[in-house]
């Protein structure tokens, strides 16, 4: 069902559904904009126009929403200590976005609507299904396959960059203490199930003898999205 999904008509279907989302949102439009210059900065190429939001909530989560958009709420920017983590985190995601995960989670909670759309041909009907589930899209949870293959696609973002996946380590060890806590709305490991296959892929990625390249233009701006 995703692959027949017109790419024209998942852009749109996203870009309808995180105008509802936002619309719910106190988006922090400054840290939006730092956070899109850091995701260029990547230069990173992609089918979809991507874009990034920061909301101003101190909920601990990220997601990724069909056709192009990542949500980053400023409570996980705030637990974060690094540049790196933050391309983990971004590299993650977008990895969601780029092989559809969002999107097939989706359909496989309205499958049988979706099969008689599919059936008759009507993306309309889907369309409209699909903003219908807008603001439960941060709420999707992932399957295994689908977070092993965001983790390696990070993964591969990071070192084909030259950047410390020691980063996306890093975060997840904060994101796992967060989430023990029950004093913090911490819902990144209920939307993205962390297993210790997942934490052992990524250290055997890590090579402590290799010198990474440090990025002064990423540093300064993870700083800057720190800023109150």
């Amino acid at each position: 069902a995703a692959n027949r999904t017109p790419k024209e008509w998942e852009i749109k279907m996203g870009d309808n559904a995180i105008q509802q989302f936002l619309a719910n949102e106190q988006e922090d439009v400054n840290k939006s904009t730092i956070l899109n210059q850091f995701f260029d900065s990547l230069n990173i190429s992609s089918v979809y126009p991507i874009k990034l939001y920061v909301v101003n909530d101190s909920i601990i989560n990220a997601f990724a929403m069909p056709g192009g958009h990542i949500v980053v709420y400023k409570g996980i920017l705030d637990r974060m200590c690094s540049y790196q983590e933050l391309v983990g985190l971004l590299g993650h995601e977008l990895a969601h976005i780029e092989k559809q995960h969002s999107l097939k989670t989706i359909y496989q909670t309205v499958s049988s609507y979706l099969m008689i759309s599919l059936i008759f041909g009507d993306l309309t009907g889907i369309a409209a299904i699909f903003v219908e589930q807008a603001n439960n899209i941060k709420n999707l949870s992932y399957s295994r396959s689908f977070e092993l293959e965001s983790d390696q696609e990070g993964l591969r973002l990071m070192l084909e960059r030259n950047i410390n996946p020691q980063g996306l380590l890093d975060l997840f060890n904060i994101l796992k203490s967060t989430h023990t806590d029950k004093q913090l709305q911490s819902s990144f490991f209920s939307t993205h199930p962390l297993t210790e296959e997942r934490i052992q892929i990524i250290e055997a990625n890590i090579k402590p003898s290799h010198t990474y390249q440090h990025y002064p233009e990423l540093e300064q701006l993870f700083n800057d999205l720190q800023k109150n």
